[in-house]
């Protein structure tokens, strides 16, 4: 959680919001996750959480770093409801972006064991567990490209970042099946930088900071 004040125990972290709203139809859908990196690049992830609101109800999931990874997790749906479980450590798909922004020649490459993001399980009603998955990474013309493939989940993600400092990430893919039965089929869902800025926004939130939204493309 975010220290009230300084302490010697305190973890430096890069914190990464990601924040996404749509629709299905009628359905409006807001989801949020929240991943908190160690800066020194020494450890997993501190906490992982992730939330999801549309008018079927709401889901929570929370991963701690302790002696293992403490999961909590609540679901409307009746087979998902209330979950309290521990997972051994291994590579987390969430920290991956951060660690990108970190140090990106450190990232994990191989024949690997990677539990998918929060995000991705919940949406999919996948077993939160890690999976086998390959990871690559290779750099052209200035930038390097991140992917990972887990065949069991029939899924492959693709994150194309600068290969110089500040390793910004100019856009990602994410290849997966969507639906059930006869009626899954393979969907690529892509994103792009739009702007970037670098600036206060904890204390820009009030009307007179609207417009920058616009400055961002929003």
């Amino acid at each position: 959680m975010k220290a009230d004040g300084n302490n010697p125990d305190d973890i430096p972290v890069l914190k990464l919001n990601v924040t996404k709203k749509y629709l299905t139809g009628i359905y409006p859908y807001s989801i949020m996750t929240s991943t908190f990196y160690p800066v020194h690049d020494n450890d997993h992830a501190v906490k992982v959480s992730f939330s999801a609101q549309e008018w079927c109800g709401q889901v929570y999931a929370q991963l701690n770093n302790r002696e293992k990874f403490d999961v909590m997790s609540h679901s409307y749906f009746e087979s998902e409801a209330d979950q309290d479980f521990k997972l051994e450590k291994t590579v987390l798909e969430n920290e991956l972006w951060n660690k990108i922004r970190i140090s990106p020649e450190t990232l994990p490459v191989g024949d690997l064991k990677i539990i998918p993001s929060l995000e991705f399980i919940r949406l999919s009603h996948k077993e939160l567990k890690e999976y086998k998955s390959t990871a690559s990474l290779h750099s052209k013309d200035g930038i390097s490209t991140y992917q990972i493939t887990y065949p069991e989940l029939e899924r492959t993600l693709t994150i194309n970042f600068t290969t110089a400092f500040p390793y910004t990430i100019e856009n990602w893919s994410d290849t997966f099946k969507s639906g059930f039965g006869e009626n899954a089929k393979s969907m690529t869902s892509t994103a792009t930088k739009i702007k970037s800025l670098k600036t206060p926004y904890w204390r820009q939130n009030g009307n007179k900071d609207l417009h920058l939204r616009d400055s961002l493309g929003l």
